[in-house]
């Protein structure tokens, strides 16, 4: 089971690590977009 599913049994720790999986996933979207956009201006 993923952290993110986990954290809602309500484990501190792990609702931590849902959180940090969760935007380190945002974080990784955000730099693709601005990889693809700086491609398609290139």
């Amino acid at each position: 089971m993923s952290p993110a599913l986990t954290a809602w049994h309500g484990e501190p720790g792990l609702i931590a690590a849902g959180q940090a999986a969760l935007a380190e996933r945002v974080a990784a979207n955000g730099a693709a977009a601005s990889l693809r956009t700086a491609l398609q201006s290139a």
